[in-house]
């Protein structure tokens, strides 16, 4: 009996589930990301074991990928392993010149990491995505498998918009405790349910856009012509979906997120043109369009709507740039092993300018976090996790390949792209829910891409019966 069909299912069912406990934060959310990719981990390894050799889709850009996934986790684990002095001495004087005087003796352990406890749960989910990743790269071998991420981000996105933007109306969550300006007019709050904060819904729709797009499209390709034999019987699901998309795009305009609007926009972008490999001249006919349209907007209404908007975030830009000179600040002191995973609410006031108010629990860009947290190398060690997906995805196809392949691959790539561009100037991947969204669009677009042992190309017809025909995209 194959393990597949679970693991396929466990896969949708866990990107599906682990948003809706605050983005994952939770400990309840903490306990589906550890247990559902462990039990989806074994799955994974034991179809391998008892089932026929095949070879993981991915090829060598997905071996690098999960490799330097895994090994930025490891390092940033390294940080809350006990070492002795003299080790951590050499390797970040500043571990021990930031600490208290402690009257230890040279050979007696100390960490690296200032929060080794934030760093330990940190490492841990680092390499539950690493995993993650691995295991999409196990489940989606065929045009129908690449359904598992499909559904759960774009689908299931749309209805946590849709939760979102009736909660917004409402003035309240119904199954979560309301946020902060809930209960101020409807033009004065923000949608963030069942988020914590209004930015990481954004950064949700943005990365479920690319995903309804695909099935969109998938749904358009298996529908027969009008005038053969009447209407389309997917005219149904077309409907579904396109009414999925315009609420998501409308739970997005209702964050207010300037940083999501962006991410949608680039990751709706990057889908359209990987989807379609448009040339220049098409390029540059949306270019135009999308000028045109900003102009019409600016004669109809001019500009004062968009600068007013602009104007509400003078106190918020104020309040990131500080962060990321904090981040900045950490990575100076902490350049080669940083001052761990997860510790920079624990660091960031020894820091902290006196004129700038508040706390800060992150440093609102994740390459800042990641480089203040671990260091220069594990920077470099996760954007290679990121650029190895994002050359293969915008790089060379093979030729030949299923339009379903076609429309999976450039949905997984925007979807990245889209967090990846929010995560820039916020902090969606330090969500779990996110984070494990950005793992499986990774491994969603670098397993169409490299279809094993070259079947399932255009003109395939593998041996199937014609029900199972029928419902592959």
């Amino acid at each position: 009996m194959s393990l597949h069909p679970a693991a396929r299912a466990l896969l949708a069912a866990l990107l599906a589930a682990l948003p809706w406990p605050y983005g994952g934060v939770t400990g309840t959310g903490e306990a589906i990301l550890l247990g559902g990719v462990g039990l989806l981990l074994l799955l994974c390894a034991g179809e391998a074991l008892l089932g026929p050799p095949l070879p993981t889709p991915g090829g060598r850009a997905g071996r690098v990928a999960v490799a330097a996934a895994a090994t930025t986790a490891a390092w940033a684990l390294l940080g809350a392993a006990p070492l002795p002095r003299g080790l951590v001495g050499s390797l970040s004087p500043a571990a021990l010149a930031w600490r208290a005087p402690e009257p230890l003796g040279p050979a007696d352990p100390v960490f690296l990491s200032l929060a080794p406890d934030a760093t330990a749960a940190a490492g841990v989910r680092g390499l539950a995505f690493a995993g993650l990743l691995w295991a999409t790269l196990r489940v989606v071998r065929r045009s129908r498998d690449g359904l598992a991420v499909l559904l759960p981000v774009g689908l299931g996105g749309a209805a946590i918009a849709a939760y979102g933007l009736l909660s917004y109306l409402a003035g309240g969550a119904p199954f979560h405790a309301p946020g902060p300006g809930d209960s101020a007019p409807l033009l004065a709050r923000r949608a963030h349910a069942p988020f914590v904060n209004a930015n990481h819904l954004a950064a949700a729709c943005a990365a479920a856009i690319p995903c309804l797009l695909a099935l969109l499209a998938s749904r358009r390709r298996a529908a027969p012509r009008l005038g053969e034999g009447g209407a389309a019987p997917g005219a149904g699901p077309r409907v579904l979906l396109l009414g999925a998309l315009l609420g998501t795009a409308g739970a997005l305009a209702a964050t207010l997120s300037r940083g999501g609007a962006a991410a949608a926009l680039f990751g709706a972008g990057a889908y359209a043109l990987l989807a379609s490999r448009a040339g220049p001249r098409r390029t540059l006919l949306l270019l135009g369009l999308a000028l045109a349209l900003a102009g019409a907007f600016t004669v109809a209404f001019g500009l004062d709507p968009l600068l007013s908007r602009w104007s509400l975030a003078g106190g918020d830009a104020a309040s990131r740039a500080a962060s990321w000179r904090m981040a900045l600040r950490i990575a100076a002191e902490f350049p080669l092993t940083g001052a761990g995973a997860g510790s920079f609410g624990d660091v960031s006031p020894a820091v902290q300018p006196p004129d700038v108010p508040g706390a800060f629990d992150a440093a609102h860009c994740d390459p800042l976090d990641l480089l203040a947290g671990c260091g220069v190398p594990g920077l470099a060690l996760g954007a290679a996790a990121v650029l190895v997906v994002l050359a293969r995805a915008f790089g060379p196809w093979p030729e030949g390949l299923r339009s379903a392949r076609v429309a999976a691959a450039a949905a997984g790539a925007g979807g990245l792209l889209a967090l990846l561009v929010h995560s820039g100037v916020d902090f969606p991947l330090q969500m779990p829910a996110l984070a494990a969204w950005a793992a499986a669009l990774a491994g969603l677009a670098l397993a169409s891409l490299t279809p094993p042992d070259g079947v399932e190309r255009e003109g395939d017809r593998p041996e199937m019966p014609d029900w199972k025909r029928r419902i592959a995209l």
